[in-house]
C-alpha cells in the first residue's frame, strides 16, 4: 500500500498522492480534477503491474521541506478559483517561488518515497524488472524467480515465469516424446498428456521390438522374430544387443547312449565324442552288462553259446552285424552306422533305421520354422519332411492405378496401368492413370468475358463466373459502369451524377453521358441576386455593371445566425460579424459512431460520421460471453480471445462454459469408475461429484510369519517377531532345468518346458514355461491339420514336510492366452499316490482377469498336504480353436513354505 503524504493546509490536513497529466506530466492535486486525478493514478498503477515500457510518468520532484505546500504553493496562491496557475499557482506563489525552493529541513531531496514516485523516474522495466523505490533511491528491482509474468503482446496461458537478470521467459512445452500431446495448462503448468494412438509411428530403443506405435505414453513395439531354425536351440532376444542363440543341451539326444551329443548354433545336433563304460543295449540277447567302447559301440559279456551266424539275433542293425566265433555272439562290421549329415535339411534328417541298418531321411516334427525360399509367402514350416508356405504376403497398394502381383523370387511388384480412374476431384475430366497416379485434364469454367472471375467447385464441378463492376471503370463521371454475367462490361449514362468543368463561371452537370455547362458570367443588375449569390447571409450580394462582376458588402447583420459552410459544423451555428460568418464551434454529433473499438468523428470534406478505429489491442468484450478471454479491438472490430479452458481435472465432474457465469463443473452419474489416487484402492467410483475410493486391495503372501497390508499401491509383509517358516522347496529356474520335476503333455510341439530366457523370466535367467519353442502360439493339430485341444502337467517333486499338515505355495504368473469363461486354464492341483483321496485335487484356478502380456502377478495359494503328495501346475486350452499369437504361460520364482516343526 502506498503511504500517504501529510501536507499542512491552513485547516487541518491532506493527503497528496501524485497525479498524472498526461501531456505535461505530474503535477499537484490542487489543480486536477478528480476524476482525472483518478484516471492518471489508474494508468500509472497498471503500467507497476503490467510494465508498459518506455511509458514516461514524470512527478514533481519530492522536498521534505515544509514550505513547498504552506508556505505559498497551491492552498495559499489560492488554486484554480484565485489565484491558481496564472497568479498564485505555479508562476507566482506555486511550486517555484514558495514551493520546493521557498525552505529545507536541511536533509536535501529524496528521489522518492513510495514505489509509484519512480513512474517515469526508470524507463524500460519489464513485467519481471519493476521501478522501486530503495531508501529513497528508485532503482529497477527483479521480481522473485518462479514469479507467473505475460510479455506483452503474448496471449495469457504461455507458462511464463520470471528468470534471470529480470527476464520473462515461457516453459519449454514440447518433451520430445510423439507418444504424448504437450501444452500450457491454463498459464500454470507444462503438461505432457499420454497418448494412445496406434497410427503413431515411434522408435522404443529396444532392438528385441520394432514398428513401434503410441499406447498410454509409451511407444510400444511388437516383438522381432529371433528364429534360427535350428531346432535345438533357444532363441530369445535381448535389450540391447538383440537376438541371442542358446544351444539346448537336452535337445539332441539321438537315442544312443555312447555318443555325447551337442547342439551346434549353426549346423544343429552333432556327435561331440563318446560315453566310454556307459550303460547300453547291444540288442543281443545272449550277452549281459553292456557297455560303450571308446570307439562308440556297444558290447555285453556273452551268457550263451552259438554255433551259426543265424543264432546270433540282432534287433538293431544300426549298431553292426552279429556273427558267431567261438560260440560266442560278437559284432563285426564296421560298428554303429554314422549317417552323413550333408544331406539333411530343415524339415528332414538322415537317420538310420534299425531294421535295415540304412540312412534313411525321417522327417522332424510338423511345425518346425524353416525357409521355403518362395518370396511369396510371409510363413513355413515343416510337414512330414517337406517346407512348406502359407500366408501369402499384403501384395495390395490399395492405388487402382497399378497391378499388384507377386514373384516367388522378388516378392511383391506394382506395374502402374493407363486405364481409366476417379481423381476425387470434380473439377477434372478425363481422368486416367499414368505413372501410377490419377490425372485429368482440368475442366473449362473461362465465360471469355475480362470482368468476371472464372472458377470451379473441386466438391460438385459446378462452373461460377463472379462478375467484377470495378474492372469497367471507363473513368467518366457521367456514366454507371458495371459487369453484367454473361455479356461484359455495360456503360450506361447516369444524369443523376454530378460532374465538373473546373470553371467557377459555369454550372456543370451530366446530360446523356456527358458533362454539359452553362455561362454564369457576366452578372447583371437585375438578377443580381441569382447570380451573385455568395451564400453568405452576412453580406449584400450586388452587381458591378461596369466592372461586369459581382459584389458582396458587409450587410450590417452581426450577430444573426448563419452556416460557417464548414460541413462539420452544424447547420446555422455561426454568427455573422463584420461580413463574415464567424464559427462558434458547434460541432456535429458523430457519437452514434463510437463504440468500443471506435471513435465517432467528421469527415471534413464530405460532413458524414464515420467510425474511427481505436488502437489494435484495446479491451473489449467481443461476444457478450463469460466463455471468451482476452477480447480485443482489432481494425476497429472486437474481436473474440480464446476460449476458456474449463477443465478442473476432477473426472467425477462435468466441465462446461456459461455464457454468463463462465466455467461450471457439474458432478457426473453416480458409480462411473475413477482413480482417487490412493494406489490401494481398487474399484474407485464417482459420488456426488466427488472419486470414493472403492476396496482396499487385498493383501496376502499366505505366510502365518507376516503382517500383509497394502503401502503406496504395493503389498508389504512385516514379519512377526518369533515366528517360523520353513522353506521345503523352492525353484528360480535361472542356471539349469531341474531333472526331478515330471512333465507331460499331450503334444510334442505344445508342453511344459523349462525355458532360459531373460526376456520371459520374473528374475534371473530362465521359467517354467508352457507354449511352443517358437513362442509364437500354443496350437495343436491333429494328423488331418484340425485344431485340437492340447493340455499338460507339470509336477514338482516329493518333499518332507515334517508334523506340517499345511503348506503355502508362492509363484510368480505371466499370462499371455485366453481368458474368456471356459477356456484356457491354468490350475494348482495335487496327486497323493496310495491314497482314497481323489487322484488330482484342485486348489487353485486362473481368475477370469487379463493379466497382459509382460505383466507378472504374484500368486499365493494354500495347500493341505500329506505323505506322499505332489504339487503340480495343469494347463488346458480346452478347445483347439483362437489359439494363434499367444505366447502361453510363464511360472518363475517357485516357492512352498510352512511352519516349523
Amino acid at each position: 500500500m502506498m503511504k500517504a503524504r501529510t501536507l499542512n493546509f491552513v485547516e487541518g490536513t491532506h493527503t497528496r498522492p501524485p497525479t498524472v497529466d498526461l501531456v505535461r506530466g505530474v503535477r499537484a492535486p490542487s489543480r486536477a480534477k478528480p476524476a482525472a486525478m483518478a484516471f492518471a493514478l489508474a494508468i500509472a498503477s497498471a503500467c507497476l503491474s503490467l510494465g508498459c515500457g518506455n511509458v514516461k510518468v514524470v512527478e514533481d520532484p519530492i522536498d521534505d521541506a515544509t514550505a513547498q505546500d504552506s508556505g505559498g504553493g497551491d492552498v495559499t496562491g489560492g488554486g484554480d478559483a484565485t489565484g491558481g496557475d496564472a497568479t498564485g499557482g505555479d508562476a507566482t506563489g506555486g511550486d517555484a517561488t514558495g514551493g520546493d525552493a521557498g525552505g529545507s529541513d536541511g536533509g536535501g531531496k529524496l528521489q522518492c518515497i513510495t514505489d509509484y514516485d519512480c513512474n517515469g523516474v526508470l524507463l524500460g522495466t519489464t513485467p519481471c524488472r519493476l521501478p522501486m523505490c530503495q531508501a529513497g533511491t528508485c532503482a529497477l528491482v527483479d521480481t522473485a524467480k518462479g514469479t507467473a509474468c505475460q510479455n506483452p503482446g503474448e496471449l495469457v496461458g504461455e507458462c511464463a515465469t520470471c528468470g534471470d537478470a529480470g527476464q520473462c521467459v515461457k516453459a519449454p512445452v514440447d518433451d520430445g516424446n510423439p507418444c504424448t500431446k504437450d501444452y500450457c495448462d491454463q498459464g500454470k503448468a507444462v503438461v505432457h498428456e499420454p497418448v494412445t494412438d496406434l497410427t503413431i509411428a515411434c522408435e522404443d530403443d529396444d532392438v528385441c521390438y520394432d514398428n513401434g506405435t503410441c499406447v498410454e505414453g509409451e511407444c510400444a513395439g511388437k516383438p522381432i522374430d529371433c528364429s534360427d531354425g535350428v531346432a535345438c536351440t533357444f532363441d530369445t532376444c535381448e535389450k540391447g544387443s538383440g537376438c541371442k542363440h542358446t544351444a539346448d543341451v537336452g535337445g539332441c539326444d539321438d537315442g544312443d547312449p555312447c555318443t555325447k551329443d551337442a547342439c551346434d548354433l549353426k549346423a544343429g545336433c552333432k556327435a561331440s565324442g563318446t560315453n566310454t563304460g556307459a550303460n547300453c543295449d547291444d540288442g543281443n540277447s545272449c550277452t549281459e552288462k553292456d557297455a560303450c567302447l571308446a570307439d562308440g559301440s556297444c558290447v555285453g559279456t556273452s551268457t550263451c553259446a552259438c554255433k551259426l551266424d543265424t543264432d546270433c539275433k540282432n534287433a538293431n542293425l544300426c549298431l553292426g552285424t552279429m556273427a558267431c566265433e567261438k560260440g560266442i555272439c560278437v559284432t563285426k562290421g564296421t560298428g554303429p552306422v554314422a549317417c552323413d549329415q550333408k544331406g539333411n535339411t530343415a524339415c528332414a534328417k538322415l537317420e538310420c533305421q534299425p531294421a535295415t541298418g540304412k540312412c534313411e531321411p525321417t522327417a522332424v516334427s510338423d511345425g518346425l520354422a524353416c525357409d521355403d525360399g518362395d518370396a511369396c509367402t510371409t510363413e513355413s514350416g515343416c510337414k512330414s519332411g517337406v517346407c512348406a508356405g502359407s500366408k501369402p504376403p499384403p501384395c495390395n497398394d490399395s492405388n487402382d492405378c497399378t497391378n499388384d502381383s507377386c514373384d516367388p523370387k522378388s516378392g511383391c511388384k506394382q506395374v502402374a496401368t493407363t486405364k481409366p480412374c476417379l481423381d476425387d476431384n470434380a473439377c477434372t475430366e478425363k481422368d486416367s492413370c499414368a505413372n501410377g497416379a490419377c490425372v485429368g485434364v482440368t475442366k473449362a469454367c473461362d465465360d471469355g468475358l475480362a470482368c468476371t472471375v472464372d472458377s470451379c467447385n473441386k466438391t460438385t464441378g459446378a462452373c461460377s463466373n463472379t462478375p467484377q463492376d470495378a474492372t469497367c471503370d471507363d473513368k467518366n463521371l457521367c456514366t454507371k459502369d458495371s459487369c453484367v454475367a454473361g455479356k461484359g462490361c455495360s456503360l450506361t449514362a447516369d444524369d443523376s451524377a454530378k460532374c465538373t468543368d473546373g470553371d467557377e463561371c459555369t454550372n456543370d452537370a451530366c446530360k446523356g453521358g456527358v458533362c454539359a455547362s452553362v455561362n454564369t458570367c457576366p452578372c447583371k443588375a437585375d438578377t443580381a441576386a441569382k447570380d451573385c449569390d455568395d451564400k453568405n447571409p452576412c453580406t449584400t450580394d450586388s452587381c458591378d455593371t461596369a466592372a461586369k462582376k459581382c459584389v458582396n458588402s458587409p450587410n450590417g447583420a452581426d450577430g444573426k445566425p448563419c452556416d460557417t459552410g464548414d460541413k462539420c459544423q452544424q447547420p446555422g451555428s455561426g454568427a455573422c460579424g463584420g461580413g463574415t460568418c464567424k464559427s462558434s464551434n458547434t460541432h456535429l454529433d458523430c457519437s452514434s459512431k463510437s463504440g468500443p473499438c471506435a471513435t465517432g468523428t467528421c469527415v471534413a470534406a464530405t460532413g458524414a460520421c464515420v467510425a474511427a478505429p481505436k488502437a489494435d489491442g484495446l479491451g473489449c468484450n467481443a461476444d457478450s460471453s463469460a466463455c471468451t478471454a482476452n477480447d480485443a479491438c482489432k481494425s476497429g472490430t472486437c474481436t473474440p480471445g480464446v476460449a476458456l479452458y474449463c477443465n478442473d481435472s476432477n473426472p467425477c465432474t462435468a466441465d462446461s462454459c456459461n455464457k454468463t457465469s463462465g466455467c461450471v463443473s457439474i458432478g457426473t452419474t453416480s458409480n462411473q469408475p475413477c482413480d482417487d489416487g490412493d494406489a490401494c484402492s481398487a474399484g474407485d467410483t464417482c459420488q456426488t461429484g466427488k472419486c470414493t475410493p472403492g476396496k482396499q486391495i487385498p493383501c496376502s503372501d499366505g505366510s502365518n510369519c507376516t503382517n500383509d497390508y497394502c503401502k503406496n499401491g504395493a503389498c508389504v509383509a512385516e514379519p512377526i517377531a518369533n515366528c517360523c517358516v520353513k522353506t521345503f522347496l523352492q525353484h528360480k529356474f535361472d542356471v539349469k532345468a531341474p531333472t526331478d520335476w515330471v512333465l507331460t503333455q499331450s503334444n510334442d510341439l505344445v508342453r511344459w518346458r523349462f525355458r532360459l530366457d531373460t526376456g520371459f523370466a520374473y528374475s534371473g535367467a530362465g521359467s517354467l514355461h508352457y507354449g511352443s519353442l517358437e513362442m509364437k502360439d500354443i496350437i495343436a493339430k491333429d494328423a488331418a491339420g484340425s485344431l485340437v485341444q492340447n493340455s499338460g502337467s507339470a509336477y514338482m517333486p516329493q518333499f518332507p514336510t515334517g508334523t506340517a499338515s499345511s503348506v503355502t505355495l508362492r509363484f510368480w504368473l505371466l499370462w499371455d492366452a485366453e481368458v474368456n469363461d471356459g477356456y484356457d486354464k491354468l490350475s494348482v492341483v495335487t496327486k497323493v499316490a496310495g491314497s482314497d483321496l481323489p487322484a488330482i485335487q484342485t486348489h487353485w484356478t486362473l481368475p477370469k482377469f487379463q493379466l497382459g502380456p509382460n505383466s507378472w502377478h504374484q500368486v499365493t495359494v494354500k495347500i493341505p498336504i500329506g505323505k506322499g503328495t505332489q504339487i503340480g501346475f495343469l494347463f488346458d486350452t480346452v478347445d483347439g480353436a483362437a489359439n494363434e499369437n499367444w505366447k502361453g504361460v510363464f511360472i518363475d520364482d517357485v516357492v512352498v513354505e510352512g511352519p516349523c516343526d
